[in-house]
């Protein structure tokens, strides 16, 4: 009976003890990394030693490959044995492989090489890839200095690994105002290398506009050349303030319908805003057809639907009003500043700003001119039954805004889309009146670098 209890307990004993070994195992081995070489050679001790860590076993050149589980913050073991027992390196003499989260970067010198190892040897065989000039790709965290990588040629993908002195970090694009710091501020035609080729100087305060780009760099446009701006030489600048943006008008507004992807989502102006200036909501309240007047054949006249602004309570912060071509177009009276018809365009507009003074009192409030047409048989120049023009209109958006202290952008007088040019009519819009997705892309641009410059 004894013996039967003796042989129970060493095997109950010996069973905890192959429990607790496979149990320890199991968490060393899910701790163990790939590590590298950091240094042009790393001595493996055989003692866990602050001081000379015993007698060497083993001496591994800079970016090999070895398998250890980290002992403390001085010393990780080997996982195999070297001459039948386990070796020790120094954690600072090594790169752990602990793969960060993927994020994008970009290329930033002239070439920047993706490595087979975090600590190449400068040889040929040691590259895996050559990227020449600016190119976006995803990398991992290892460590300050070096990033993983995975690459694909000939169909087989590699893990690489890249020096963080080679890329910068990719930033949501948004529209900015910037202003010079100093008496020579350079756009760069590219941001490699410390031999970059300039494109212009600017002077201390000087402003341009742009989009942020990566960490340390932004993209702008100047004299039709893309270039960059590094944040050491120019600031933000920006004055645009506001979290929600409502959008008003008519068909130029609300956007175009088949564009030249031949889909049928609408583009607008209003598209790209959440990007260019960072505004998080815009609502877009652009009907096709809406006159500022009322007219007996419809009844989306901006006045019949005013209220949509402030539907469920909404209050924008910024209310942006491209006021519509639809009365000039359909010969809707001019009338007179001083008479509040609803049914001429100076009533039904100072009708129209009244109500969101009244109802917005706290929202910014910018009204823009509609740009000029050139879709025959209607054009900007040509009078309509009551003998005027759309400038004779743009003037009047100019006078109401003006008397109730509303800024106002004369859209009309801007160039940068010009349908009378051939070239200009073929390429970015769709009919000589409204535009395609292109000719909105850059319309955003402009109302943004306004709006940016307060």
């Amino acid at each position: 009976m004894l013996f039967k209890k003796t042989l129970f307990v060493i095997l109950t004993a010996i069973l905890v003890l192959a429990v607790a070994h496979i149990f320890i195992k199991s968490r060393a081995g899910a701790d163990d990394l790939q590590i590298f070489a950091d240094r042009k050679t790393v001595n493996v001790y055989s003692n866990p030693q602050t001081q000379n860590g015993g007698r060497v076993l083993e001496k591994i050149d800079g970016g090999q490959t070895l398998e250890a589980a980290p002992m403390n913050a001085d010393w990780d073991r080997t996982v195999k044995k070297i001459d039948g027992r386990y070796g020790y390196v120094g954690s600072h003499d090594v790169l752990k492989d602990k793969t960060g989260a993927p994020q994008k970067v970009y290329s930033i010198g002239k070439t920047t090489n993706i490595y087979t190892t975090p600590y190449p040897s400068g040889e040929k065989d040691s590259i895996y890839k050559t990227i020449k000039g600016i190119k976006s790709f995803i990398v991992h965290k290892m460590d300050k200095n070096w990033y993983k990588t995975f690459i694909r040629i000939d169909g087989k993908e590699y893990t690489g690994y890249v020096s963080r002195d080679d890329f910068d970090f990719a930033v949501p694009p948004k529209s900015h105002q910037y202003r010079a710091l100093k008496p020579d501020s350079d756009v760069y035609a590219d941001i490699s290398g410390s031999d970059r080729t300039t494109i212009k100087a600017l002077t201390q305060n000087d402003i341009i506009y742009g989009q942020s780009f990566s960490v340390s760099w932004d993209k702008v446009t100047v004299d039709g050349q893309t270039g960059f701006i590094n944040d050491h030489d120019f600031a933000q600048d920006d004055s645009f303030k506001g979290d929600s943006l409502a959008a008003f008008g008519d068909s130029m507004t609300r956007g175009a319908e088949a564009d030249t992807d031949r889909g049928t989502t609408k583009y607008s102006w209003t598209t790209y805003l959440p990007e260019e200036i960072g505004v998080s909501r815009v609502y877009n309240y652009g009907v096709s057809g809406s006159a500022v007047a009322v007219r007996s054949t419809r009844k989306d006249s901006f006045q019949e639907r005013e209220s949509w602004i402030n539907k469920d309570g909404k209050h924008p912060d910024v209310i942006l009003v491209l006021v519509s071509i639809n009365d000039f177009r359909h010969d809707v009276p001019l009338g007179s500043f001083k008479v509040r018809n609803r049914t001429t365009f100076y009533g039904g507009l100072r009708n129209f700003t009244e109500y969101l003074l009244s109802n917005d009192p706290k929202s910014k409030i910018i009204y823009m001119t509609p740009l000029i047409e050139n879709r025959p048989p209607v054009t900007t120049y040509q009078p309509n039954i009551f003998g005027l023009n759309q400038t004779d209109y743009a003037e009047a958006i100019k006078k109401v805004a003006s008397y109730y202290g509303i800024e106002c952008i004369d859209m009309q007088t801007w160039t940068g889309l010009d349908p009378f040019n051939p070239a200009i009519k073929q390429t970015f819009y769709i009919d000589g009146l409204h535009m395609n997705k292109a000719g909105y892309r850059i319309m955003s641009a402009e109302i943004s670098r306004r709006l940016l410059s307060g």
